[in-house]
């Protein structure tokens, strides 16, 4: 009798362990489906190409760092299409924390946009935003590198809260001139008329000419002085000092003549834009407008 012992070694390609995990090109899956391999592929062969069903659960696709999507004949990034992308922001989740209030108009008004086509679509699609190099120096935060390329990246979120800042300043600035509108328009319906107690007339032209300068320095923070000139033929000089709604907020009576000083206290007002005007005999020689900042 003749007896032959065959022994071969073959990796398995197919690895089902006791625990139900199955690993291909592997023979210790440590998931329910483990794939060892650089390429795998799902065929589209029917209403879905892959189809993940987890019944309301948590999906995950997971990776040490990022998720690419690349076309199959490897010519770049392929489209990702889906209802809606929700990115973190619980705030109990950061730290270094900058408000970005102000800074807005004068970063955005640096950003220039561009419509373009990628060199490898083929279909030459238009499209439109901007280049990660120039937003670079701008918005750092917002732009990304390719270790392995160096090519440039985007996340267009970054530049949405500088958007909303300055889109909040601009209305400031709309608020401001509106309100500057409605002062005047007031001032030319009222006959030039700033406060009830003292009524603006017509009076003679003094021999001497008043004036009114603009106070220094301007804008100002805490105190703000007044240079004027009252002619000695005036009976009654006012510096009237009021807000941008034409609200009066000080009323001082100037007792000399020649060139006066009025001091303006800022400490405890808003930052804003005020206005200030000269009434001698009354007679309004001038108005002129200050900016309180802090």
């Amino acid at each position: 009798m003749l007896v032959v012992f065959i022994s071969s070694v073959v990796n398995a390609q197919i690895k089902v362990t006791g625990d139900g995990n199955i690993g291909i090109n592997t023979t210790q899956p440590a998931f329910k489906l483990d794939i060892n391999s650089m390429d795998t592929r799902s065929y589209y062969s029917g209403r879905n190409a892959l189809h993940f069903n987890h019944f309301g659960l948590d999906p995950r696709l997971c990776s040490d760092d990022k998720i690419v999507f690349y076309r199959t004949d490897g010519t770049g990034l392929a489209k990702i299409e889906s209802q809606f992308c929700l990115h973190p922001a619980d705030r109990s989740t950061m730290e270094n924390i900058v408000s970005l209030q102000n800074k807005g108009l004068a970063t955005i008004s640096r950003l220039q946009g561009f419509s373009f086509n990628f060199k490898n679509d083929k279909l030459k699609m238009k499209e439109s935003g901007f280049f990660a190099q120039d937003v670079e120096s701008i918005i750092p935060e917002a732009v990304f590198t390719t270790d392995s390329t160096k090519s440039k990246s985007l996340n267009y979120n970054s530049i949405i809260p500088y958007l909303v800042e300055a889109i909040k300043e601009q209305q400031l600035q709309i608020e401001e001139l509106s309100n500057m509108v409605k002062y005047f328009q007031k001032v030319l319906n009222s006959n030039n008329q700033l406060s009830e107690s003292q009524p603006i007339k017509e009076a003679p032209i003094l021999p001497e000419k008043a004036r009114l300068e603009q106070n220094i320095p301007n804008p100002f923070s805490n105190e703000t002085k007044i240079n004027c000139f009252i002619p000695s033929a005036a009976h009654s000089s006012y510096l009237y000092h009021y807000d941008v709604n034409g609200m009066p907020l000080q009323q001082f009576h100037i007792t000399g003549k020649g060139d006066q000083v009025v001091n303006i206290d800022g400490t405890n007002r808003i930052p804003g834009i005020y206005f200030y005007s000269l009434i001698i005999d009354g007679q309004k020689v001038d108005t002129r407008k200050m900016i309180l900042s802090k």
